[in-house]
């Protein structure tokens, strides 16, 4: 896939899709593996080279990991687009900041279960599932929390 985007980006392939999105006003920041083609997308958009890119390796069709810092680029329609260097890996942190503020009332149903660690799969007693049954809460809130 990651040969496939590098040469589609350099072909036009997919641009209009991306139209929408890139409109006066818009800030878009581009974010990805390394050598994705997220500099090459930059400069496709651009019409012109903006951004140092790599040539993908013959060995294995991957891309090169060419950027390295941040830049904010304006697009001729006025649109703003962001590209980054490339990531390693996404984590996800203080998870729980903020939960019992969006889902209050799964928060305090869940006071009320039989266990203190009820997941609200179906434990007895649990007050959050018994709520979803009495059609007090919809079954999505508990999806989403």
């Amino acid at each position: 896939m990651e040969r496939y985007l590098l040469t589609a980006w350099e072909s036009g392939a997919g641009i209009e899709e991306l139209k929408p999105y890139l409109v006066s006003g818009a800030v878009i920041a581009l974010t990805g593996s390394s050598g994705i083609g997220k500099s090459t997308l930059i400069n496709t958009l651009a019409g012109q080279e903006l951004m140092a890119t790599a040539a993908i390796r013959e060995s294995n069709g991957r891309g090169r990991h060419t950027t390295t810092h941040r830049q904010i680029f304006a697009l001729d329609n006025g649109a703003m687009v962001i590209d980054t260097p490339g990531i390693r890996e996404l984590g996800i942190w203080a998870v729980n900041d903020g939960l019992e503020d969006s889902f209050e009332e799964i928060t305090l149903l869940a006071a009320g279960c039989r266990f203190s660690d009820c997941k609200h799969e179906g434990e007895p007693g649990c007050a959050v599932c018994a709520a979803i049954e009495a059609g007090a809460v919809p079954a999505e809130r508990l999806k989403s929390y």
